[in-house]
């Protein structure tokens, strides 16, 4: 009588960072590359995507990445109106809506500010400053994480998506080197197991060793000082995370 065997599970690592070398030199770093084959129900054992690190050269598209973009200003036509101009009204304006809040302070989230000091406090252990945390870079990480939950899976670029560095660049960061962690896990619907499923998929991170250690470079790189975070339960109990850094 055969005999079913119990396959091993299997952890997908990876890293990806992007940093200046040499004039015109470009390319991908990545510390292990593996096929990773999603999970398809809650329960399943945690995995990782690949720990990304990408390198950019100094010229080219490298160097506009980090430059921010400013547009060009239209000249003013010299052509009359096709209207004639309209009286001001003279029914006083509505009141004015209430000033949106400070776009530089990232919106309040117990889940993240509590994955945010579990990095930090692994990083003051490791003698490494901490990470603050950027709105802008949060925003990327959002919509990667979106995409993932969508269908795409455990996946640095889904399709139809630009690549590291110009997620970043697009999302209004200014970068010289940057880096980016996925993770996949499992939680009940409550903030205490969803949090404490996204501290466990930084710790498996953390317990790399080299030299297949990309994610735990990535969370204790000096060079990084930003980050940015996002933590999604889907509907199938699977919670996704996306760690991205910069300088």
């Amino acid at each position: 009588m055969r005999t079913r065997h119990r396959r091993s599970r299997l952890l997908a690592l990876s890293a990806c960072v992007l940093g200046v070398l040499g004039a015109g030199a470009a390319g991908i770093a990545s510390a292990q590359t593996t096929h990773h084959r999603p999970a398809a129900v809650a329960g399943t054992a945690p995995a990782l995507g690949p720990a990304t690190k990408a390198t950019t050269g100094a010229t080219g598209e490298a160097s506009r990445a980090r430059r921010p973009h400013w547009p060009r200003p239209t000249k003013p036509s010299s052509a009359p109106p096709s209207t004639p101009p309209v009286d001001p009204p003279t029914t006083p304006p509505a009141d004015p809506p209430s000033s949106p809040s400070d776009p530089t302070t990232p919106p309040a989230d117990a889940v993240i500010d509590q994955v945010l000091a579990h990095i930090n406090a692994a990083r003051t252990a490791a003698g490494v400053s901490t990470l603050t945390l950027s709105p802008e870079l949060t925003n990327a990480s959002v919509a990667h994480n979106a995409l993932m939950v969508g269908g795409c899976g455990l996946s640095h670029q889904c399709p139809g998506e630009a690549g590291l560095g110009d997620r970043f660049t697009a999302a209004g960061v200014v970068w010289r080197s940057a880096g980016e962690n996925i993770g996949q896990g499992n939680a009940a619907n409550n903030q205490a197991a969803i949090v404490a499923a996204a501290n466990g998929l930084t710790d498996l991170m953390l317990a790399e060793v080299p030299p297949n250690d990309g994610h735990r470079r990535n969370l204790l790189n000096p060079g990084f000082s930003r980050v940015g975070l996002a933590v999604t339960r889907g509907g199938d109990g699977r919670v996704w995370f996306t760690q991205d850094f910069v300088n």
